[in-house]
């Protein structure tokens, strides 16, 4: 499949359910909690982490709730494609091969994608610009 055809029938990152009966806005986040500081599990088995705290920052600012659910790590793909999570919030790397199965964004500064990728291209074009 080309990957502009994979990319459109990937996914939708942020594809917002309701919980059953409540009517309340319900985000359902998969990680492999396995890779600290950004997820990871604590002494109590609770999810933890960068990833964990800015998915629950972006659903403060956006009037929902966020679910997570800690998973084997080859577990993590299919579960998005099978539309059993809406997002998944775990360190990966973000290759050609990944790209055709899913949408990726990263808040990472040094990550494809991530602001410092984003800023180093400007100067590569003699425009620095502030990274958005």
């Amino acid at each position: 499949m080309p990957a502009a055809a994979a990319r459109a029938a990937a996914p939708t990152i942020a594809r917002i359910g309701t919980a059953a009966g409540s009517g309340e806005k319900v985000l359902r986040v998969a990680t492999n909690a396995e890779f600290a500081p950004f997820e990871s599990l604590d002494e109590n088995k609770n999810i933890q982490g960068f990833d964990i705290d800015l998915m629950n920052a972006l659903a403060k600012e956006g009037g929902f709730k966020v679910e997570f659910t800690h998973q084997p790590w080859e577990s993590l793909f299919p579960a998005l494609a099978n539309g059993d999570v809406d997002v998944l919030a775990s360190a990966v790397t973000i290759t050609d091969d990944r790209k055709n199965h899913a949408l990726f964004r990263s808040l990472l500064p040094d990550q494809p994608g991530g602001a410092g990728a984003q800023r180093q291209r400007r100067q590569k074009r003699g425009r620095f610009e502030k990274a958005q």
